[in-house]
This record gives structure tokens, C-alpha cells and sequence, in this order.
């Protein structure tokens, strides 16, 4: 089984996300965002460098990210809901977008991913409903906006 994300590099590379640039400015951000994704990488037992991620890497694992979603809001906690979450989410941590919209969104799910997986772990299914319901919703914002076609094919 896969191990949560760790908290700290977690809540590093969330401010690093929120702050948007540092005292460096942007060049210092784009390297702190990058050391934050690799601290993450790395205590999450990976070795070496970040593997590269396209847009449409992500885009597939948001697609994934929302079906998962789905299934947790319909269902509820089923079997392997918490690693389907953590996986789905795993190229969600470490995309970075040069489309401002698109990194916005992906902040908000990179904000709201450790609460949900907290609680799903917890099987707190009553505190973790709303918080999956909004990654749901973050995840339909942007296939809305950047993923319907790959979205569509997926559920046929």
C-alpha cells in the first residue's frame, strides 16, 4: 500500500503554490516549486528525478481524479477508495502549468487533496464526503475547461 503524501514537503510546496513568487521572485519560485515537488517525490520512496509530465499526463489522471470522485460520492467509502484517490492524484501534485487558469485550479486541488485523503484514511467517510465533493467539482471545473473530449471517451 502507498503511503500518504508527507505533510511537510506537502505544506511547503502548498505555500510555494499560494505565494505564487517568492522574495527571489519568479525564477526563485519555479526553483522553490521544483525542490517541493522533488522532496515530495523523493519521501514518497522514489529515487531520482521527477519523471516529465505533459498536460496530457495530467489531464488523464484528473479525468481518473474525478471518476474516482464519482464513484466515492455515489457509493461512499468503498474498498480502495483512499488508494484510487492517492493515485488519481499523484500527477496532480506535481503538474505545473504556464496557463495561469490552469495552475489555479490545480492549486486548489493540490490545497484540498490532504484533508480528503486524511479523512478517507481516518474512514471519517461524514468529514471526508464534502471535502471529496469538492475535489469533484475542482476536477469537472477543469475538464469543463480543458479536458472535455478526453473526458467524454473516457465514459464510453
Amino acid at each position: 500500500m502507498r503511503k500518504a503524501w508527507p505533510l511537510v514537503p506537502l505544506l511547503a510546496l502548498t505555500a510555494v503554490l499560494l505565494t505564487g513568487c517568492s522574495l527571489g521572485g519568479g525564477a526563485q519560485h519555479a526553483e522553490d516549486l521544483a525542490q517541493a515537488k522533488q522532496q515530495m517525490w523523493e519521501e514518497d520512496g522514489h529515487e531520482g528525478p521527477l519523471p516529465a509530465l505533459d498536460e496530457a499526463s495530467v489531464t488523464a489522471n484528473t479525468v481518473a481524479l474525478a471518476h474516482v470522485t464519482e464513484r466515492m460520492l455515489n457509493e461512499g467509502r468503498y474498498p480502495g477508495a483512499c488508494d484510487e484517490l492517492r493515485d488519481a492524484a499523484g500527477a496532480v501534485y506535481l503538474a505545473t502549468f504556464y496557463d495561469v487558469q490552469q495552475q489555479k485550479i490545480f492549486n486548489l486541488i493540490t490545497q484540498a487533496l490532504p484533508d480528503a485523503l486524511e479523512h478517507c484514511d481516518d474512514a471519517d467517510w461524514e468529514s471526508a464526503r464534502p471535502l471529496v465533493l469538492n475535489l469533484d467539482s475542482m476536477a469537472h471545473y477543469y475538464i469543463g475547461g480543458y479536458a472535455w473530449d478526453e473526458w467524454q471517451a473516457s465514459r464510453d
